[in-house]
């Protein structure tokens, strides 16, 4: 039985992954409460430039 592919359809190829150092970076905890609690306060807007930049 011959099987075809689509052409489309890629192998996956996983990213790099992110330095742990990215947290310490941003000034935010990697894990655990506080970072829960800093998410649901929301995080103010210049995080988002901080991550742009960082990824």
């Amino acid at each position: 039985m011959e099987e075809k592919v689509l052409s489309t359809i890629m192998e996956y190829q996983p990213e790099p992954q992110i330095s742990q150092r990215i947290w310490m970076t941003l000034g935010l905890p990697s894990r655990g409460t506080r970072l829960h609690d800093l998410i649901h306060e929301g995080l103010p807007f210049e995080f988002l430039d901080r991550i742009a930049s960082l990824l």
